[in-house]
């Protein structure tokens, strides 16, 4: 688990340019977690002091993570949902042995956790073993071709991005087919390059990359800053639940023989082999 990457997430996001990558990613999860119900809801990995969960109206949500910033309480804004819903509960927990039982959530939720980690595909296996079947997985992380994290990328101060494990959205929903998802959304931040640049030259440059990858995005290319994906486990065969999984064998070997005239000398020996 790459902590330090989450550090600095938590740290960038309260800058003035992280803050532009929070607030196109918000309302890309606030439209996800909006749509989506259940009774369990977890998140992996805490990579903002604000809540990403707000919208969310599934009844209990867990907050997973190695490392949590007391000084910093996970809630949701003040006034936009009741208390009971607004509070998330921690657990300290290493995100590569995750303490829950199987089959035991609903919605799981991977801010950016993929792009943390060594090897996405054993978290994705993980993920997947502890999902309910028709369970709902949102997936958001960073645009690897976008202009703008190009840009942020190419920055020395921010060396745990351009270190990062980048997944293109592509690239994640083929993964999850493969895993027997069914992508269900697949949203895109807005494109923009140079917000903060301070240079003439600089900015003249990222105004044009801009408009380019606006030109490609007409042609159905991706160049958001900011992707979220909303997939759905699915179950090829219904599960039977409740006193229905009982299956009662009958300890009978073979049918009695009975007499067509009501003889009970038949059906006596029928009983004794």
């Amino acid at each position: 688990m790459n902590q330090g990457f989450q550090r600095f997430l938590k740290q960038w996001y309260d800058t003035q340019q992280g803050r532009l990558f929070w607030e196109q990613e918000r309302p890309l999860l606030q439209q996800a977690l909006n749509t989506l119900f259940g009774y369990f809801l977890v998140q992996l990995g805490q990579t903002s002091t604000d809540s990403w969960l707000e919208a969310s109206r599934v009844s209990h949500k867990l907050l997973l993570d190695e490392n949590f910033d007391r000084s910093a309480p996970i809630s949701a804004s003040e006034g936009s949902q009741t208390p009971s819903q607004s509070q998330v509960h921690r657990i300290r927990a290493d995100l590569d042995y995750l303490p829950l039982a199987k089959e035991s959530v609903d919605v799981m939720v991977l801010p950016h956790t993929l792009e943390t980690v060594t090897d996405p595909h054993y978290l994705l296996r993980q993920v997947d073993a502890l999902l309910e079947p028709e369970g709902h997985l949102v997936i958001t992380g960073f645009n690897p071709l976008a202009c703008g994290v190009l840009k942020n990328r190419l920055k020395k101060h921010n060396r745990p991005l351009r270190e990062a494990h980048l997944v293109s959205g592509a690239q994640l929903g083929e993964w999850l087919e493969v895993l027997g998802y069914e992508v269900e959304q697949v949203r895109f931040s807005t494109i923009s390059c140079y917000e903060g640049t301070t240079s003439s030259d600089s900015l003249l440059g990222w105004r044009l990359l801009e408009k380019v990858e606006n030109l490609l995005n007409g042609l159905g290319w991706q160049f958001g800053n900011v992707y979220c994906v909303v997939a759905r486990k699915r179950v090829d065969a219904p599960r039977l639940v409740g006193l229905a999984k009982r299956r009662f064998a009958w300890p009978v070997r073979r049918p009695l023989q009975v007499a067509a005239r009501g003889s009970s000398r038949t059906f006596k020996q029928g009983m004794k082999r």
